[in-house]
């Protein structure tokens, strides 16, 4: 199933950042993924509240400047079955 995005650069056929594909990176701002064009600021999203819901060890990751953490949990905590593709895909997050 192909998830689509509340984020019109994600959805463009030529992005190599769509719901299925979420890179994770460390960036001049922290630790993120791309989704489209943007980054989503994982230290931002942990501290607005945005992945509220997660279990704490991956909010604990989450909050990290490396991504040593986050990948150290296994890729049940950041593969394509992880909460993230959800919050990027169609339905805007509340």
């Amino acid at each position: 199933m192909s998830l689509t995005s509340w984020l019109q650069s994600a959805n463009f056929p030529s992005s190599y950042f769509s719901p299925q594909n979420l890179p994770c990176a460390v960036f001049q701002s922290g630790t993120g993924t791309h989704i489209g064009d943007p980054i989503l600021n994982l230290q931002g999203c942990t501290s607005s509240g945005f992945l509220n819901g997660l279990p704490e060890p991956i909010l604990e990751a989450c909050r990290a400047v490396v991504l040593n953490p986050l990948i150290s949990l296994g890729s049940s905590a950041w593969s394509a079955s992880a909460p993230v593709p959800h919050y990027a895909s169609r339905s805007r997050p509340a």
